[in-house]
């Protein structure tokens, strides 16, 4: 990695917008935009209405696969690391709910693999399933509270908790998540709990409490897959406090926590490398949202900017950030657009926009 931070704690960027829309102008709209997630060998896979997956320019690599559920109903999608397989969630709210399901389909033809039923939606939450993660061999999937078998769509097991941001093993035989504990008194707050399960049979391997007041965003693994990182907030009395921090995978151990410099912001949606130890979150501050880049060390890198406030990117919620396995790009997903920008010196490369309607 050749970024280096201009200022101590802050480096900003500057891309060319009008340079990334003249990249693959016939392929960078889609109608309906669900999310995004890199392959193993750095393709980009964005899900919405239609399917697509993108080489590092941003051209389709794949024909436009249609969205196995109405555009609209789309709520959560997961791609195997080989980028071969992928799983959408989807279900109806109106004019009545209708139970959720899932379809496994491979990325290249959109050939249907399995559909599988699953409980977990709940009226009010919008299009979230709650967790979802496919697991590296394509076989298990997280959803919501159950973990089926692709295969046949058979339920495997149910977790005895709401648990958020699952992540499967690289070798698929754990799936480690964040549970939410009650206090350890009626006064106390509550806390993040990490957790881990054999993924064949749902047996707990750990449930690791992570402090009185402590928030766990999401989690990713890092590097060899040995380690997942993640942002933890821990609130008192006196204040709230952030650290970068990452833990062993194999028995949920605390192996750095690194506090976030002093007036920067960093949400909890982290990306890490495959193949580094680089991680990406959202950033904020008072008059600006980013992406934070940080090392597993807890060395904070700088920020590279989101996309201007003229741009198709919204002002409201930051963008999540997706980082690419090796490192070298990193996909910011908002609603109506994934803005893709080069690591190494922050330029924006290209960028897939979104539209309201066909």
């Amino acid at each position: 990695m050749t970024m280096r931070p201009r200022r101590r704690h802050q480096v900003i960027f500057a891309g060319s917008l009008a340079a990334a829309l003249a990249l693959g102008c016939s392929d960078n709209r889609i109608a309906f935009l669900a999310g995004t997630t890199y392959a193993a060998d750095g393709q980009l896979v964005v899900f919405g209405w239609p399917i697509r997956a993108y080489d590092s320019t941003l051209r389709t690599t794949s024909p436009a696969i249609p969205s196995p559920a109405d555009r609209s109903e789309v709520a959560a999608a997961a791609l195997s690391p080989d980028g071969m397989l992928a799983l959408v969630a989807h279900g109806q709210f109106l004019p009545s709910l209708t139970p959720p399901s899932a379809t496994l389909f491979r990325v290249p033809d959109g050939e249907v693999v399995s559909r599988i039923s699953f409980a977990g939606f709940a009226p009010g939450r919008g299009s979230d399933v709650g967790g979802f993660a496919l697991s590296p061999q394509g076989d298990r999937a997280f959803l919501a509270s159950e973990v089926h078998r692709t295969t046949d769509g058979a339920l495997l097991w149910t977790a005895p908790s709401q648990l958020s941001s699952p992540v499967f093993s690289a070798d698929g035989s754990m799936l480690v998540a964040i549970g939410l504990g009650p206090p350890p008194d009626q006064q106390a707050p509550f806390q993040s709990i990490l957790m881990a399960f054999d993924a064949g049979t749902g047996a707990s391997l750990y449930a690791n409490p992570l402090g009185s007041g402590s928030g766990l965003g999401e989690i990713s693994l890092l590097g060899d897959g040995s380690r997942v990182a993640g942002v933890l907030t821990t609130c008192q009395s006196r204040g709230c406090w952030q650290y970068l921090v990452t833990f062993s995978i194999a028995d949920g151990r605390l192996l750095s926590k690194i506090a976030v410099p002093v007036g920067v912001d960093v949400a909890g949606d982290v990306s890490c490398a495959r193949t580094q130890d680089l991680c990406a979150s959202s950033y904020r501050d008072d008059t600006s949202v980013a992406t934070a880049l940080w090392q597993a060390d807890g060395t904070f890198l700088g920020t590279l900017p989101k996309v201007p406030v003229s741009s198709s990117i919204s002002t409201g919620p930051p963008p999540k950030p997706r980082l690419s396995p090796d490192g070298s790009a990193v996909a910011l997903v908002g609603d109506t657009a994934v803005s893709v920008y080069r690591v190494s010196d922050g330029h924006l490369t290209g960028e897939i926009l979104a539209r309201n309607s066909p």
